[in-house]
């Protein structure tokens, strides 16, 4: 019982480069945990295959994180969170761990924290821990989680998914930096399989290379909704006050009568283009609503591939340090990337339609830019009229005045649209290729699987036919 507790106080050794892969079922029973995992956990391999994987929970972990865990599993999406974990032996071990659901139960993906951001998180579940403690959870389990959700606004984070993709690029970010890059491998071995074995692995690290490529691209632009958000608001109050300020023009112009003629030519312009960029502006925001929506699920994506690269080449790693690769690591091997294969395509699609979104979205913001240069030269016009006679120049200099305030106002938020716009679809362009490109290496991978399996399916004959 001593050394039990002693355990307790102390971390499981976990190296930085080491990743834990598991696959479950739909209800969480493990199908196939990798010698990491084994190792770490300090489980044989025949107790963790069919236990739940709730084997390695520790008591510190709140229920919460748990029911958020399945909500988002069950509705067919992926999740990350960081976990802390416990061994048979009772020490502890910290993971941000990816789950994605696939056709047969779940894919999950751990590698070890290493941010201050492990910090934050470990106080906010002693919070959520308490909060738990002074409710009944079965019943108040809503609430439960509207805490954490409230608790990581204070913390700077909108939504669980902002945190999720936050939280993973970091992690991504400060492994890379703190792990020399992998160096592809040219075996010498004599055996064929290791050398097909060596041929994947060199395919996965180009994979890998890609999505390390385009992860940070994408993170620039984190910020992409919040700053349009701002921008489409002061746009949208700029937009009442142009369409207040256009009638107001033109009953001035009337009342002028003869001598307003050529003003309320300009104050008929001023409207017509003030119509126009109304237009504009909603056929914009309209678009840049669904943009919004879609581009955190492509960065999660982006991210989430770049996870499952790391962990295809720590399997990879694990397999060539075997004397011989059995049929079932073959056949786990070929699984995993199947599932990258797939996650690629689909990301290829999205990026494309995504892209033509962005296209429509730079050309409006672009029409914005020259319909508010239209303005400008009214509103000169406007000033040369009303210097033309007192009573034309005490009616429209108020006008004129506001007109260079709007001006003053609109100018800022268009050009940051611009900007925001055509800097999102130039970094798109890019990633584009590195998805063409992954593409290319997963579509290889695919080919050297097979020749593995043909290989083995050889040397099992062979083996029959000598018994």
């Amino acid at each position: 019982m001593e050394n039990k507790k002693n355990n307790n106080e102390q971390e499981a050794p976990f190296a930085l480069s080491e990743v834990f892969i598991s696959r479950t079922d739909r209800r969480g029973i493990i199908r196939f945990c990798n010698d990491t995992f084994i190792r770490i956990s300090e489980y044989e391999k025949s107790k963790l295959q069919g236990s739940p994987h709730n084997i390695i929970r520790h008591e510190f972990m709140p229920r919460t994180i748990f029911y958020l865990f399945w909500n988002k599993i069950l509705a067919g999406l992926p999740i990350v969170a960081y976990v802390k974990n416990k061994s048979k032996s009772g020490r502890f071990y910290w993971v941000l761990a990816t789950a994605i659901p696939t056709a047969n139960g779940i894919l999950s993906i751990r590698i070890k924290p290493s941010t201050e951001l492990l910090k934050t998180v470990a106080k906010l579940y002693e919070e959520v821990l308490d909060f738990e403690k002074n409710h009944d959870f079965l019943k108040e389990k809503n609430k439960c989680l509207e805490f954490v959700l409230a608790k990581l606004k204070t913390l700077g984070f909108e939504s669980y998914e902002e945190f999720m993709i936050q939280a993973l690029n970091s992690e991504l970010i400060s492994r890379d930096h703190k792990l020399k890059a992998t160096v592809k491998t040219n075996s010498r071995q004599q055996t064929r399989q290791k050398r097909l074995m060596d041929e994947v692995k060199n395919y996965v690290l180009d994979v890998d290379e890609n999505f390390k490529s385009s992860c940070p691209k994408m993170a620039e632009h984190f910020q992409f909704v919040t700053v349009c958000a701002e921008a489409c608001g002061e746009m949208r109050k700029a937009c009442g006050r142009l369409e207040n300020l256009s009638v107001n023009m033109s009953i001035a112009a009337h009342k002028l009568g003869k001598n307003g003629s050529s003003l309320s030519v300009i104050s008929s312009n001023f409207h017509a283009a003030s119509v126009e960029i109304v237009k504009k502006f909603s056929e914009f925001e309209k678009v840049f609503k669904e943009v919004g929506v879609e581009i955190y699920s492509i960065i999660f994506n982006t991210l989430m591939m770049r996870t499952e690269s790391i962990m295809m080449s720590s399997y990879c790693d694990e397999l060539l340090a075997q004397a011989h690769v059995s049929p079932e690591d073959i056949n786990e091997l070929e699984t995993l990337i199947s599932s990258l294969g797939e996650i690629n395509k689909v990301f290829c699609m999205q990026s494309e339609q995504f892209i033509n979104k962005l296209n429509y979205l730079t050309k409006d913001a672009g029409q914005l830019k020259s319909s508010f240069m239209k303005l400008s030269l009214i509103r000169t016009g406007g000033k040369l009229e009303g210097s033309r006679t007192e009573e034309i120049h005490e009616s429209f200099v108020p006008f004129i005045t506001e007109m260079e305030n709007f001006s003053k106002q609109i100018q800022a938020p268009i050009n940051k649209l611009h900007l925001q716009v055509s800097g999102l679809l130039k970094t798109f362009m890019l990633v584009k290729v590195d998805a063409q490109k992954m593409q290319f290496s997963v579509a290889q991978l695919a080919r050297v699987m097979e020749l593995l399996k043909n290989l083995n399916s050889t040397s099992t004959s062979q083996t029959q036919e000598a018994v």
